[in-house]
């Protein structure tokens, strides 16, 4: 599966629509033969492409629906989703504010963050949301109120928390770990979460990752977990999954699966599908619909 993300910048460096409407689909004649490719484009370039290859999926800002293949959702007690997005919401997570967390490593840096002397703001990604613009914005244009939170507390109780967090961005060399657990350096959000879950706010966790990880105590404390992975600029397709339409029909299903096996504290970790000792938390394939 292949994303292809194409944006103004790209769209102004080859001068014109039809230059790059020529250098897209000598790549989709190479590559969708054996692979499908996701091409996330504004709408007025969309509609240029014209495709009409069964391997390809386009999607412009009007239809990040398509994203649904990318979010894995792990758990959903007592069908906590859909949320209705008229509800009251506290946010939790200053990662959801930064829109580099959500883009991974080798974007603007080899790091994907600020490094060696360069820095990366917001202003480094025109037309993109950050998450939390993007939930914010789609629970206010629904009915809905929103009150963000760095410390658990709140003005309002809320009728449901949304907790974005996970990994900061990373490439090779500086991203690798020797350990899995990520919940041993998570306290202070779990925390919070053990706090909230006390006074029976249903907690929905937003996991920000480029790698399965050891969560335990952060899907004990969850009602809901989703792999977000890293969404990159398309974060509108997370409420397209996670919010239901206004009269509580479902918006869009989850179609994302594991493409790795998920670890935990018991698994005999490393782990891979093909191992004689194999007990993962989730095994490879994973994913809940919403009909399961």
């Amino acid at each position: 599966l292949i994303f292809l993300n194409v944006d103004r910048e790209h769209i102004d460096y080859y001068k014109s629509y039809s230059n790059l409407k020529i250098k897209i689909k000598r790549f989709i004649l190479k590559t969708s033969l054996k692979s499908k490719v996701i091409i996330n484009t504004d709408d007025k370039f969309l509609e240029t492409l014209n495709t009409k290859s069964k391997n390809i999926i386009t999607f412009g800002k009007k239809a990040s629906s398509q994203y649904t293949y990318k979010n894995v959702k792990l758990k959903n007690k007592s069908s906590t989703l859909p949320l209705n997005p008229g509800k009251r919401f506290l946010i939790i997570g200053e990662q959801s504010k930064f829109i580099e967390n959500q883009m991974g490593g080798w974007t603007i840096t080899w790091q994907g963050k600020t490094w060696e002397g360069t820095e990366i703001s917001n202003k480094d990604f025109p037309n993109t949301s950050s998450i939390y613009e993007s939930l914010s914005k789609h629970i206010i244009d629904s009915g809905g109120s929103v009150e963000f939170s760095s410390d658990g507390s709140y003005k309002t109780q809320p009728d449901f928390v949304i907790m974005v967090y996970g990994e900061t961005p990373y490439a090779e060399g500086e991203g690798d770990t020797k350990s899995l657990d990520f919940s041993s350096k998570n306290f202070a959000m779990i925390n919070m979460m053990s706090s909230l879950s006390k006074k029976d706010i249903p907690i929905i966790s937003l996991f920000i990752t480029g790698r399965p990880l050891i969560v335990d105590k952060e899907l004990n404390l969850s009602s809901a977990f989703v792999s977000i992975w890293h969404p990159g600029t398309a974060v509108e397709g997370i409420n397209d999954v996670i919010f239901s339409n206004k009269d509580n029909s479902i918006n869009h299903n989850f179609k994302g699966k594991l493409s790795f096996s998920w670890p935990s504290e018991t698994s005999t970790n490393p782990l891979n599908i093909r191992d004689t000792e194999y007990n993962p938390l989730f095994k490879y394939g994973y994913g809940l619909s919403y009909e399961n």
